[in-house]
């Protein structure tokens, strides 16, 4: 099964099948999906901040909420 990135018109990203391929019947064992390199860089691009400044650090406080399953 191949598939391929689309914008929705809510502006959200989704795989959809690749029409240019076979149908999938979702019971295959993989698939496969490409990508612009401007979703694939992009993507995390704001991560290396975000974690910067969001790290827990050796003698931080911090607070943990776990909701019971």
């Amino acid at each position: 099964m191949n598939t391929i990135a689309r914008k929705g018109t809510d502006g959200l990203w989704r795989l959809i099948p690749d029409p240019r391929s076979h149908v999938p019947t979702w019971t295959e064992p993989c698939g496969r999906s490409s990508m612009s390199n401007n979703q694939n860089t992009q993507s995390m691009s704001g991560f290396p901040a975000w974690r910067k400044n969001n790290r827990v650090l050796e003698g931080d406080d911090y607070w943990l909420e776990a909701q019971k399953p």
